[in-house]
Protein backbone atom coordinates (compact mmCIF):
# COMPACT_ATOMS: atom_id res chain seq x y z
CA UNK A 1 0.00 0.00 0.00
CA UNK A 2 1.12 3.82 -1.34
CA UNK A 3 1.41 6.80 1.13
CA UNK A 4 -0.97 8.54 -1.00
CA UNK A 5 -3.39 5.30 -0.63
CA UNK A 6 -3.16 6.33 3.33
CA UNK A 7 -3.33 10.15 2.76
CA UNK A 8 -5.98 12.57 4.25
CA UNK A 9 -6.49 16.37 2.92
CA UNK A 10 -8.84 18.95 5.07
CA UNK A 11 -9.82 21.73 3.35
CA UNK A 12 -12.33 24.31 5.33
CA UNK A 13 -14.45 25.91 3.34
CA UNK A 14 -16.25 28.65 5.35
CA UNK A 15 -15.73 27.00 7.94
CA UNK A 16 -17.00 23.47 7.09
CA UNK A 17 -14.11 21.13 6.97
CA UNK A 18 -14.32 19.02 3.34
CA UNK A 19 -12.32 15.72 2.96
CA UNK A 20 -12.41 13.79 -0.25
CA UNK A 21 -11.67 10.08 0.26
CA UNK A 22 -10.13 8.48 -3.06
CA UNK A 23 -9.32 5.36 -3.51
CA UNK A 24 -9.55 2.18 -1.82
CA UNK A 25 -10.64 2.64 2.14
CA UNK A 26 -8.61 0.65 4.31
CA UNK A 27 -7.47 0.32 8.04
CA UNK A 28 -4.78 2.76 7.48
CA UNK A 29 -6.77 5.57 5.49
CA UNK A 30 -9.47 5.08 8.48
CA UNK A 31 -7.36 5.62 10.96
CA UNK A 32 -5.35 8.72 9.13
CA UNK A 33 -8.40 9.80 8.38
CA UNK A 34 -9.49 9.57 12.29
CA UNK A 35 -6.76 10.99 13.74
CA UNK A 36 -6.17 14.12 10.98
CA UNK A 37 -9.82 14.86 11.61
CA UNK A 38 -10.25 14.67 15.46
CA UNK A 39 -7.12 16.50 15.56
CA UNK A 40 -8.30 19.40 13.44
CA UNK A 41 -11.66 19.39 15.71
CA UNK A 42 -9.63 19.66 18.49
CA UNK A 43 -7.51 22.38 17.68
CA UNK A 44 -9.88 24.52 15.15
CA UNK A 45 -13.46 22.95 15.55
CA UNK A 46 -15.58 23.29 12.69
CA UNK A 47 -19.21 23.73 12.21
CA UNK A 48 -19.37 20.25 10.27
CA UNK A 49 -17.67 17.65 8.02
CA UNK A 50 -18.43 16.83 4.34
CA UNK A 51 -17.09 13.11 3.45
CA UNK A 52 -16.63 13.82 -0.57
CA UNK A 53 -17.42 9.93 -1.79
CA UNK A 54 -16.76 10.38 -4.37
CA UNK A 55 -13.28 8.91 -4.91
CA UNK A 56 -14.22 5.73 -3.33
CA UNK A 57 -15.36 2.72 -6.25
CA UNK A 58 -15.73 -0.13 -3.56
CA UNK A 59 -16.60 -0.33 0.40
CA UNK A 60 -17.11 -3.28 2.43
CA UNK A 61 -18.81 -3.92 5.33
CA UNK A 62 -15.58 -3.63 7.64
CA UNK A 63 -15.04 -0.61 6.39
CA UNK A 64 -18.49 1.20 6.34
CA UNK A 65 -18.25 0.08 10.49
CA UNK A 66 -14.90 2.12 10.60
CA UNK A 67 -16.27 4.92 8.51
CA UNK A 68 -18.99 4.75 11.46
CA UNK A 69 -16.82 4.95 13.98
CA UNK A 70 -15.01 8.12 13.08
CA UNK A 71 -18.49 10.21 12.53
CA UNK A 72 -19.80 9.04 15.41
CA UNK A 73 -16.28 10.35 16.93
CA UNK A 74 -16.70 13.33 15.34
CA UNK A 75 -20.26 14.31 15.80
CA UNK A 76 -19.45 13.75 19.65
CA UNK A 77 -16.90 16.82 19.09
CA UNK A 78 -19.92 18.78 17.96
CA UNK A 79 -19.36 18.31 14.42
CA UNK A 80 -21.81 16.64 12.09
CA UNK A 81 -20.96 14.82 9.41
CA UNK A 82 -22.46 14.74 5.68
CA UNK A 83 -22.18 12.29 3.19
CA UNK A 84 -21.81 13.21 -0.41
CA UNK A 85 -21.11 12.14 -3.99
CA UNK A 86 -21.62 8.00 -3.07
CA UNK A 87 -21.17 6.40 -6.29
CA UNK A 88 -24.49 4.26 -6.97
CA UNK A 89 -22.41 1.41 -7.13
CA UNK A 90 -21.35 1.20 -3.16
CA UNK A 91 -24.56 2.56 -1.81
CA UNK A 92 -26.20 -0.59 -4.20
CA UNK A 93 -23.29 -3.00 -2.78
CA UNK A 94 -23.89 -1.70 0.30
CA UNK A 95 -27.58 -2.32 0.01
CA UNK A 96 -26.99 -5.64 -0.83
CA UNK A 97 -24.18 -6.28 2.11
CA UNK A 98 -27.87 -5.18 4.56
CA UNK A 99 -25.25 -2.91 6.68
CA UNK A 100 -26.98 -0.59 9.03
CA UNK A 101 -27.06 3.23 7.44
CA UNK A 102 -29.90 4.27 9.85
CA UNK A 103 -26.50 6.70 11.25
CA UNK A 104 -25.60 8.32 7.61
CA UNK A 105 -26.69 11.49 6.46
CA UNK A 106 -26.19 11.49 3.19
CA UNK A 107 -26.55 13.94 -0.36
CA UNK A 108 -26.10 13.83 -3.73
CA UNK A 109 -23.54 16.68 -3.97
CA UNK A 110 -20.75 18.03 -1.93
CA UNK A 111 -22.55 21.82 -2.25
CA UNK A 112 -25.66 20.53 -1.30
CA UNK A 113 -23.84 18.78 1.90
CA UNK A 114 -22.16 22.53 2.37
CA UNK A 115 -25.48 24.33 2.41
CA UNK A 116 -26.40 21.65 4.61
CA UNK A 117 -24.52 22.48 7.15
CA UNK A 118 -23.96 26.31 7.13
Amino acid sequence: MSVDDARVVLQSVGGILLVPLHGPVHEELLSNLGESLLGYLQRQGARGVVLDMAGVEVLDADDFEGLRRVVESAMLMGAPVVFAEIRPGVAAGLTMLDVDDTWVRAVRTVEQAIALLR
